[in-house]
This record gives C-alpha cells, sequence and structure tokens, in this order.
C-alpha cells in the first residue's frame, strides 16, 4: 500500500483541524487538486489512524514532561521512606504476588 510522505500527511492534518466534517472522499478530492496527489481511501484513513496513534503516544509523552505533575510526583513520594516503597518486576508478578508478600509480612 501506498503511505503518504510526511508533508501530505502534515497538510491531511491541518485540512482536518481547519473542518472535521469532511469526509475521506472531500479530502481525497483537496489533495488530488491542491497536492496533485492520487491516492485510495484506504491510504487515508490508514495514514490517519496511524497519526492519531502517534499524537496520542505524544500527548501521553508531554503529559509525562510536565514540570508541575512531575514536582507534584517527587513531593508525594519524599513522604514514604524506603522501606515502605516495594518493586515488582512485570514478567514475575502474576495475581498470586500480592498475596504471597503480604504473608511474608
Amino acid at each position: 500500500p501506498c503511505k503518504l510522505h510526511f508533508d501530505d500527511l502534515h497538510y491531511l492534518l491541518r485540512l482536518i483541524q481547519h473542518c472535521l466534517c469532511w469526509f475521506l472522499d472531500e479530502q481525497l478530492h483537496l489533495l488530488e487538486h491542491n497536492r496533485f496527489l492520487s491516492v485510495h481511501f484506504t491510504t487515508i484513513h490508514h495514514a490517519l489512524k496511524h497519526a492519531e496513534t502517534f499524537l496520542k503516544k505524544l500527548r501521553c509523552l508531554a503529559s509525562e514532561r510536565n514540570e508541575d505533575l512531575h514536582a507534584d510526583f517527587v513531593h508525594q513520594m519524599t513522604q514514604y521512606t524506603s522501606e515502605q516503597l516495594g518493586f515488582i518486576d512485570e514478567v514475575s508478578k502474576n495475581e498470586r504476588s500480592f498475596h504471597q508478600w503480604m504473608c511474608e509480612q
């Protein structure tokens, strides 16, 4: 399947931000006339789907980089002693891990 070039995808995303109500056929028409690019509906759909996933990941990373949230997290974590914190590897965890840990206490 054909993939859109980064500039074409950026143009498509700007079109969507400009008017969210446009359907794929209207976006296809605008790509053909404004960018001289002939693609299939599925190409646009896959590109938008991939871009949405990418944007969700970027938003998640950006929220993790929020300095205020980071400072709040550090402040909350300083309330605990090192003995109160427990770390577990995801691979070794199962539904009985917590029960076994509690029984050892």
